[in-house]
């Protein structure tokens, strides 16, 4: 059973939620929506932890918010995160539990139909062997070019890379990226592509870092994806990462110069009650969200490389507009190098 709710109207920078539609289709583990822009379809990645496949779901939204189900493809277990692409015809889904991505082509009436799997294997558990078991794939990306498909493997340490045939929409996967092997291994979280950077946060025992590389694209028989790395720092900037603390993911800003990041797992702040609840003044143990600044015009390095620079080390509350839509955000449109006032 599934719940959709709305904002109210925004109180001091808090919001309140009331249910509009309530769907009583069952699914097995949902762990991941993603609504396609295109044709009004929520598509619901079912992990199915507890069933021998995982699944996932398409639902048509109603103008009133209501969801009504198309279908039901079965898929290898543990999807966990999707991306459309061959111009919006086909979806890949990273499969955490299934070691696996696959492919589904979308039909007219918005429902899917498999079109590849591919599976990976490893020869012995990494250096986390209880979350290194086996390759676990987790997040699917489309490149800005369209032509490749990134998926980070926290499993086996790798980015993978995956050439899309323009004809087919059928996956070829290339030379992955792995940390060199005089470097500390580290487990790759969240990536974030652009036409020159690629950012990955990394999170192992006390390894939380962001960090920077430069993509060129590669041709002929060498076809692929090649990340250098330009730049690192750890995920707190110069202060000291708190025991425990793991990286989780990122977000490039919508004007493409800055970056939030996120740290679980070190609840290193205290927040008020929401107004909703005035009479507990029991502070709320909160994580925290990093901002930083693309520098694109270091004088240390090449043109076109850029670092990062910590612009605040963490905030108090995520923002409260809307940072994937420019549009929306009227806060996306300052003047160079101003920090982001999210």
């Amino acid at each position: 059973m599934s719940s959709l709710m709305v904002p109210l109207p925004q109180i001091y920078g808090t919001y309140a939620l009331e249910t509009i539609a309530v769907n009583n289709v069952t699914t097995d583990n949902p762990s991941w929506l993603h609504k396609d822009p295109n044709n009004g379809v929520l598509y619901c990645l079912n992990e199915g932890l507890t069933v021998p496949n995982g699944s996932i779901s398409s639902f048509k939204i109603g103008g009133d918010g209501s969801l009504n189900l198309l279908g039901n493809v079965p898929t290898i277990n543990g999807p966990v995160g999707s991306v459309l692409f061959n111009q919006g015809k086909t979806l890949a889904a990273a499969h955490y539990g299934g070691s696996g991505v696959s492919t589904h082509n979308v039909q007219p009436d918005g429902t899917l139909k498999h079109l590849q799997t591919l599976t990976f294997n490893m020869t012995g558990p990494g250096p986390v062997s209880d979350r290194q078991d086996k390759p676990h794939p987790h997040q699917a990306i489309l490149d800005p070019s369209e032509q490749f498909i990134v998926v980070p493997d926290l499993g086996a340490d790798l980015v993978r890379i995956f050439s899309i045939d323009p004809e087919t929409a059928l996956l070829t996967e290339q030379a992955p990226y792995k940390a060199p092997a005089a470097a500390v291994l580290v487990t790759v979280c969240s990536v974030k592509l652009s036409l020159v950077t690629c950012i990955t946060i990394s999170s192992r025992n006390s390894t939380n870092k962001i960090t920077s590389f430069e993509v060129t694209y590669n041709t002929g028989k060498d076809l692929g994806l090649t990340l250098t790395k330009i730049d690192s720092h750890g995920i707190y900037g110069n202060r000291t990462t708190p025991a425990g603390a793991a990286a989780a993911a990122c977000l490039l800003s919508p004007d493409g110069r800055h970056i939030l990041t996120t740290s679980r797992n070190a609840t290193i702040l205290s927040l008020p009650q929401p107004p909703a609840n005035p009479q507990n003044k029991t502070s709320l143990p909160s994580d925290t969200v990093q901002t930083w600044t693309i520098n694109a015009e270091s004088k240390d390095t090449p043109s076109r490389l850029p670092l990062l620079r910590p612009t605040l080390p963490f905030r108090r509350r995520l923002p409260t507009t809307d940072v994937t839509e420019p549009s929306r955000n009227p806060r996306c449109h300052r003047p160079p190098n101003k920090a982001p006032e999210w």
